[in-house]
């Protein structure tokens, strides 16, 4: 037997005798060793409580608490790397039954439910972050974006930094939406394997379908989107700048259609000098929806032009919904899942990017 296992039982056995004072010696003599051992913790608990003394009883409960924990929370985010995101919730969850208030615990709380799209959820954990905890920037920042406010915090470089976002739904009034439904199933045949940002073809990244025919529709789609602009670059926490110029595409996702990891930003075709600073998502589909996946995921950004794996906010795609996000910021479509091989069933977009000059609104 181990020593510390010895000394153990032991203390156990004091307390079977009632002996607490002999008990609590012991354990004490294991914690100034091992401050963090558990058992020893609980055993010093008990042994207060025997004999009364319940204020150092709950005073080491609450540390107990807070160790406990903090292994949960380690086991969450182990979890969440490989993807096991029930499980983590569940440790999250008994984390936070032990201690609360762990900053920790409530940040990959909100971490998860933002990472399922479940942004009230998100945003409650999010609140509940003690006002002085480090995490509380990051906290509020992701608080105001997924309430649909201007950031009001930035947070530390120091820590993976999440994407802004800002969604508007019912982005369309009811004759746009079937008129560029309409033209987007007239143009069924002008479709073409989608290809990535320098123009070649990857269906190892990008698997989707995209036509570029899109003047009919800029001609009424991005005054709207124009309009909207100064309002989302405040939203977005980014600089106003006088667009240079737009790219549009519509894409049209049907079954294992998707797009790996990615970041828009690039050099205009047409305008060397301009640059992509903001993108958009129109989001449209015939209803009753035939499809699922096809989520849209934005990650965290960490230094040196990472982006964390398993840090990211979630967007489903909503009927007649437009999302809008910075261009640099590293992204992904999820693969989706038709109920049928018919065109008309998949997931279409009105895709666009806002160009500024090379340096501005950044």
């Amino acid at each position: 037997m181990a020593p510390e296992d010895d000394i153990l039982a032991q203390a156990r056995e004091a307390c079977d005798r009632r002996d607490a004072h002999r008990a609590e010696t012991l354990y004490r003599k294991i914690l100034a060793t091992s401050p963090d051992s558990i058992r020893a913790l609980r055993g010093l608990e008990g042994a207060l409580r025997l004999q009364g003394r319940l204020g150092e009883a709950n005073l080491v409960r609450d540390q107990a608490n807070r160790i406990d924990a903090g292994h949960l929370i380690e086991a969450a985010q182990g979890l969440l790397k490989i993807g096991r995101v029930e499980t983590a919730l569940k440790a999250i969850r008994r984390a936070l039954e032990l201690d609360p208030t762990n900053d920790e615990a409530l940040c990959t709380l909100g971490h998860i439910y933002r990472s399922e799209g479940d942004f009230s959820s998100a945003i409650e954990a999010y609140s509940g972050v003690p006002k002085d905890s480090p995490l509380r920037p990051v906290a509020t920042y992701l608080r105001d974006i997924l309430s649909g406010r201007p950031p009001r915090e930035v947070p530390s470089e120091e820590i993976p930094r999440p994407a802004p976002v800002h969604m508007i739904r019912d982005f369309l009034t009811g004759a746009e939406y079937d008129a560029l439904m309409a033209f987007t199933l007239s143009k069924r045949g002008g479709f073409n394997a989608a290809r990535i940002r320098d123009g070649d073809y990857e269906p190892e990244t990008r698997l989707s379908w995209v036509t570029d025919d899109t003047d009919a529709v800029q001609a009424w789609f991005l005054p709207k989107v124009k309009c909207l602009l100064p309002l989302v670059l405040k939203k977005l926490g980014l600089e106003p700048f006088e667009p240079k110029h737009f790219e549009v595409q519509i894409t049209a996702h049907n079954e294992r259609n998707f797009y790996k990891v990615h970041q828009d930003t690039g050099k205009s075709d047409e305008e060397q000098t301009s640059i992509r600073t903001v993108s958009f998502v129109y989001y449209f589909f015939k209803t009753p929806r035939k499809f699922s996946g096809g989520d849209l995921l934005l990650h965290s950004d960490v230094k040196d032009g990472l982006y964390a794996v398993s840090q990211f906010t979630r967007i489903t795609p909503r009927n007649n919904s437009i999302v809008f996000f910075p261009s640099r910021c590293w992204h992904q479509v999820t693969p989706v899942h038709c109920e049928t091989s018919e065109f008309q069933d998949g997931r279409f977009t009105v895709n666009g990017w806002i160009l500024s000059a090379a340096g501005a609104g950044q």
